[in-house]
């Protein structure tokens, strides 16, 4: 990846609210905007992610350890950081995707906090959380039937995959039932078996952008909250004020 580009920002100040003023109240330009956080988004679950504990996967030799090494993927789990819910739901409920020509492939998220306006492309986005875009991002892809566990338990793998699959379904592929192995999962745990490099950027940003084409019409999770708390610190976003829990 070439050198880091750092997110188009801008300040705004065309519209003073006719709320009391504090901080959060710079995450809209308009009271309607403030509203709509309120309606859609101010009940919404925000996924957090664990952090990973990499002197416990040092200890147990873990398996895989080479492999994360290897795709340059150990600042990303090195990655601590609080969970700001109330950021991140304001985040969903203005958050636009801007597209190429086609109409097909989103290219930019742009977005308005704190006063701040903000775009972020995918190769940003990766800059940020130290992922760089590249390898498969094909999740519904053929994967080796053969690590099948039977009735799909996380219980029957091996202690080197059971590790895996934490780290798979708290980090990089959040999901609700963490005992239940889903084809993901599957493709997930044979990508690493063979050595084949994911595209986690990627695979990320389109979890955020399809969360936001989403977000207003189902009671979805939102996903990787806490990665993008700590997106947020790195754009000198302001975080004061707003709800958070610790991430450990």
């Amino acid at each position: 990846m070439g050198p880091k580009k750092r997110p188009r920002i801008g300040a705004s100040s065309s519209h003073q609210p006719s709320r009391p003023r504090s901080s959060f109240n710079e995450c809209f330009r308009t009271n309607a905007l403030h509203e709509r956080l309120d309606k859609n988004f101010a009940s919404k679950r925000v996924w957090e992610s664990r952090k990973v504990d990499i002197g416990m996967l040092e200890g147990i030799n873990f398996f895989y350890l080479s492999i994360l090494q290897n795709w340059g993927w150990m600042d990303f789990l090195n990655i601590s950081s609080l969970t700001y819910y109330n950021l991140f739901r304001t985040f969903f409920s203005n958050a636009k995707l801007e597209h190429d020509e086609s109409g097909d492939t989103v290219i930019a998220i742009t977005y308005f906090l704190m006063n701040t306006s903000i775009r972020l492309t995918l190769e940003e986005f990766g800059d940020y959380l130290h992922v760089s875009s590249k390898g498969n991002s094909k999740e519904k892809g053929p994967f080796n039937p053969a690590i099948f566990i039977q009735f799909g338990s996380a219980s029957k793998l091996n202690l080197h995959d059971h590790v895996l699959h934490l780290i798979i379904t708290w980090n990089l592929r959040p999901i609700k039932k963490h005992a239940k192995l889903r084809n993901t999962n599957n493709w997930w745990l044979d990508s690493f078996h063979t050595n084949r490099h994911p595209d986690l950027a990627l695979i990320m940003f389109n979890d955020i952008t399809k969360a936001i084409e989403r977000g207003m019409n189902t009671n979805i999770t939102l996903p990787h909250g806490t990665y993008f708390s700590y997106l947020f610190r790195r754009l000198g976003i302001n975080t004061h004020g707003n709800t958070l829990v610790t991430f450990n």
